[in-house]
């Protein structure tokens, strides 16, 4: 019964996925992307890659130290999974869920799906504590006569 209504569910998800940001005005942030230069677009999706590379990354390390076998394709799709689940929820409560569920799926204790996804932010909010104050000090220096 769950799989024969999954595939409608996932088309759905999609379906509003894309509309409801397109309705709500996000058609005029896609003319602004076709005024931008072809090199930003690219580096920009660049970035964006890099960036769930090293997510999936701090996932994969994270599991690794618990002992979890967890392959890096399999870190690569919970680790993007999370990701919109953080931004499709309201106050991105739903990413922590997404998280756990997802870990246990992959053959994580509850303990030790519960114990990643704190690591997690905890590795998350230490990186903002040391480069937030250091990027602040770098634009007050530029600022500065």
């Amino acid at each position: 019964m769950r799989t024969r209504y999954a595939p409608l569910l996932i088309a759905l998800a999609l379906i509003a996925s894309i509309a409801a940001p397109l309705l709500l005005g996000g058609l005029s942030a896609l003319n602004g992307i076709g005024m931008l230069a072809p090199g930003a677009v690219v580096l920009i999706a660049a970035l964006t890659l890099s960036s769930w590379l090293a997510r999936a990354a701090k996932l994969w390390t994270l599991t690794r130290r618990l002992e979890i076998a967890l392959p890096a394709p399999t870190a690569l799709a919970i680790s993007l999974a999370t990701d919109f689940a953080f931004l499709t929820t309201p106050g991105g409560v739903g990413g922590y869920a997404a998280n756990i569920l997802l870990l246990r799926r992959a053959g994580a204790t509850a303990s030790a799906a519960t114990a990643v996804a704190a690591a997690d932010q905890i590795v998350d909010a230490a990186f903002f504590a040391i480069a937030l104050p250091i990027a602040a000090l770098l634009a007050l220096g530029s600022a500065a006569p």
